[in-house]
């Protein structure tokens, strides 16, 4: 494969790693501000609907069999699972499913776990069920811009388009690798790094003694398209890398080619 074709892959890549990385941002943004926003204790769901809930309990000993709850609904169901020790604060927490009538009207539902045995006692939780007539319905009462106007949720697109960006960042180190190979075997390499000192703009390129530079030697500089820019002296050279001094007459960035001379 061409240099040329390698370039332009390379750029291609570049730009699409940007774009997952954006919306990587964007997404995640997007998420937390729909979290922050929106009420932890508020559950949005459809008819049919179930969802994991929990919550915390007292500093007595607490068995599934000593909870309860209290609704405003038959059509809304609490089944709890477990009781169990919280993961950062420690303490007791129930665990449990809450699910919704496949008949049910839309509208705003209360529910209240309580002691089984003691109904006087405070709630340990109180949630406020909001169900909705239909998918429609429920994505225009989303927080997410992302689920309210595109209907996708921000966590999986954050995800999708974290994995993403992942993967086209390893496609341009392979490529780069690739043309870098390609770009030796025509005695060229690129400026990885430009610097502005007293004498002009010092350049570091991927050409050392392995490829038969030393102190002394001159390479041609060419810019971004293979344009030649002038002629520079080689003043340091390490196994795999060298350096050289550009008159600070000449606009020189990384992304330039010195090319050994014949």
């Amino acid at each position: 494969m061409s240099i040329e074709r390698l370039n332009s892959i390379r750029s291609l890549l570049g730009k699409a790693c940007a774009a997952f990385c954006i919306l990587f941002v964007i997404a995640t943004i997007d998420g937390l501000q729909s979290r922050f926003r929106q009420a932890t204790n508020v559950l949005q769901l459809l008819g049919g609907d179930s969802v994991m809930v929990n919550g915390p309990l007292d500093n007595e000993p607490r068995d599934v069999a000593d909870l309860g709850y209290i609704s405003n609904s038959e059509q809304i169901i609490l089944r709890f699972d477990a009781v169990h020790t919280g993961f950062w604060l420690g303490g007791q927490m129930w665990r449990g499913e809450l699910s919704v009538d496949p008949t049910i009207r839309p509208g705003d539902y209360a529910i209240v776990v309580i002691s089984g045995k003691n109904e006087a006692q405070k709630p340990f939780a109180a949630f406020l069920v909001k169900v909705y007539e239909d998918p429609a319905a429920l994505r225009k009462d989303s927080m997410s811009v992302l689920q309210r106007f595109v209907n996708v949720s921000p966590w999986r697109t954050s995800a999708a388009s974290f994995l993403l960006t992942l993967s086209t960042l390893l496609m341009v180190f392979m490529v780069s690798h690739k043309r870098e190979t390609a770009m030796a075997g025509k005695g060229m390499a690129e400026v990885y790094l430009v610097r502005i000192v007293d004498e002009g703009h010092e350049i570091c390129f991927g050409f050392g003694k392995d490829h038969g530079l030393e102190p002394g030697s001159r390479v041609s500089l060419l810019d971004d398209r293979g344009t030649p820019v002038t002629t520079v002296q080689v003043l340091r050279v390490s196994q795999k890398d060298g350096l050289a001094i550009v008159d600070r007459d000449y606009s020189v960035r990384p992304g330039f080619i010195v090319r050994i001379l014949e």
